[in-house]
């Protein structure tokens, strides 16, 4: 478990700052005209740059990053996890309903948006990582639980 939490604080550093670096980038694509040329959501007047704040948005996991730091000799607990998992969610949410104009497809591709692509895949194992934590947590309470009542 000791491992797991230093992966899930690094993890999380990372996603933050990966959150900052984005806003370094081109942005998302939106799509590809027929010459070729890769078209990015900035190019829009409207609200189509707006979605770029959407991974900016990930500067909010700097408050499990603080709990994490807070706790670092413990282990994460459920709270912690309810925790991250809520803004995980909120994430996501923004994500799916913050996004009009852009494709995630091509910008990793095409746009050859790296930094978006480890967001993505930092923002993922988290989750996994989360996810095994609880599953851990109902196993050990769901073994004490036999062993206290004698089965």
């Amino acid at each position: 478990m000791n491992k797991l939490k230093v992966i899930y604080l690094f993890l999380l550093i990372i996603l933050v700052l990966l959150s900052i670096l984005f806003s370094f980038t081109k942005g998302f694509v939106s799509y590809i005209d027929e010459k070729g040329n890769v078209i990015y959501v900035t190019e829009y007047l409207s609200s189509g740059s707006d979605d770029n704040i959407v991974v900016f948005g990930g500067l909010i996991f700097i408050i499990p990053f603080f709990i994490r730091i807070f706790r670092i000799k413990r282990n994460i607990n459920l709270i912690e996890s309810l925790i991250f998992t809520l803004f995980w969610v909120l994430e996501l949410l923004f994500m799916i309903f913050g996004i009009e104009l852009s494709n995630l497809y091509l910008t990793i591709i095409f746009g050859k948006n790296f930094i978006f692509l480890l967001w993505l895949l930092v923002f993922l194992i988290l989750l996994l990582i989360i996810l095994y934590n609880l599953i851990l947590m109902a196993f050990i309470s769901s073994k004490t639980n036999i062993s206290k009542t004698g089965g």
